[in-house]
């Protein structure tokens, strides 16, 4: 308001009260040409044309000491009001700040997008490989087991093809031992059996071991095999374990003149043709007779 003030305070004057006073500047004797009061171009006298500039004048002044502010006014706010060209710069500015904050956050968006993405491509790529080497790792693994069970199952088709040839060559050798032994047996027994029969009536007494004095059944086989260095044992006993046990038991169907025979208290000796010789009792003695019973026959020779 003081500004207003001011600026009517400085305001010139109107244009009529300029005339008016050039006028009466021009006219200092305040005659006109007659000699008389002059009017204005109005129709008014000179002092009403005075009185109306007073007033004027007083009007123009009054303003100025009526806009003077009393102190207890606060003073007006001087901030300028924006122009609608700053505000449309501050807006531009927002929406520029707006828009790189915007492309940050989708800078920073995609970069981590892309970070995950490579975190992910590498953990697929190490799992990948973890596997590949899983995978070679227990081919490798099969690969040696299979190799593993190949070569032990070579060498059991060696092994087993080295115990058969050993096994065939031992049965072998043993056949030809038994054939030896057969021949040779065969023909030592017949020796035994042509030894034995030339005792045929020797009397049988119970403990005796001697032909010119008697004998009972173990006496006379026990003479005619150690004749031939064979030991066998004194007594019969009740069961073949008992005193006879190491002697090498032979079927029937494989037995040979000059193999013993034993039965629970009783032995001979068998000479062939389901004969045998032996001691019997003392009524009967030394002599020959037939295979009775089952006897267990040994191979003595």
């Amino acid at each position: 308001m003081q500004a207003e003030a001011q600026k009517q305070a400085e305001t010139p004057a109107p244009a009529d009260s300029q005339a008016d006073d050039s006028q009466t500047a021009s006219d200092p004797a305040g005659g006109g040409q007659d000699g008389q009061s002059k009017t204005g171009q109005d129709g008014q006298t000179e002092p009403e044309q005075s009185e109306r500039t007073e007033g004027k004048q007083a009007e123009q002044a009054q303003p100025t000491a009526s806009a003077q502010p009393t102190p207890a006014q606060p003073k007006p706010s001087q901030t300028p009001t924006p122009t609608a060209q700053q505000t449309q710069s501050q807006q531009a500015q927002a929406a520029w700040r707006a828009q790189q904050a915007q492309a940050a956050q989708q800078a920073q968006a995609a970069w981590r997008a892309q970070q995950a993405q490579a975190a992910r491509q590498a953990r697929q790529q190490a799992e990948q490989a973890q596997r590949v080497q899983q995978a070679q790792a227990a081919q490798r693994a099969q690969q040696a087991q299979a190799a593993w069970r190949a070569q032990q199952a070579q060498r059991a088709q060696q092994a087993q093809a080295a115990w058969r040839a050993q096994q065939a060559q031992a049965a072998q050798q043993a056949r030809q031992q038994a054939q030896a032994r057969q021949s040779a047996g065969s023909g030592l027994g017949s020796q035994v059996v042509a030894y034995a029969r030339q005792f045929a009536g020797v009397r049988y007494v119970w403990g005796g071991v001697s032909p010119v004095t008697g004998w009972d059944c173990v006496g006379f086989t026990n003479y005619v095999y150690s004749h031939f260095g064979r030991s066998t044992p004194r007594r019969t006993g009740s069961s073949v374990n008992q005193f006879w046990k190491g002697y090498t038991i032979v079927p029937a169907s494989q037995r040979q003149p000059g193999d013993l025979m034993w039965w629970p208290g009783h032995v001979g000796i068998y000479t062939g043709n389901n004969m045998h010789i032996a001691a019997w009792n003392p009524s009967m003695g030394t002599q020959e007779r037939a295979v009775w019973g089952s006897p267990v026959y040994m191979r003595i020779v």
